[in-house]
């Protein structure tokens, strides 16, 4: 069967920092934090970051490890040498109209962002 630990699906990278992509698609040498929620992505780049929203490239597989993460909330997912595909990138509080509903995330984590 299929591990649910595996993850192909619509993932988000937050960064402090306020800068464009130079193109739709790019490549990390070396380890990358993602997460399923956009909600945790914004929370990392802050009021004046980028949010990346990414699809790793066909074939590309990025590992779950919130089990083991201090932070299991996050909904973390590791990838590690992967080219992805930039499909948006958000600025500062812009956020995508459907954030509360962001498809591939594990069932088991709610993206509470009420508080």
């Amino acid at each position: 069967g299929k591990s649910q630990d595996v993850i192909v699906d619509t993932i988000y990278h937050g960064v402090n920092e306020a800068f464009t992509a130079p193109s739709f698609q790019g490549t990390y040498y070396g380890p990358i934090s993602t997460t399923f929620f956009f909600s945790v992505a914004r929370q990392f780049a802050g009021n004046h970051g980028r949010v990346f929203e990414l699809y790793p490239a066909f074939g590309r597989r990025g590992l779950r490890v919130d089990w083991l993460s201090n932070y299991p909330d996050e909904g973390e997912v590791l990838h590690m040498n992967t080219s992805f595909q930039i499909a948006n990138v958000y600025q500062g509080l812009e956020a995508p109209r459907n954030w509360r509903r962001i498809p591939g995330g594990p069932s088991n984590i709610d993206d509470d962002d009420d508080d």
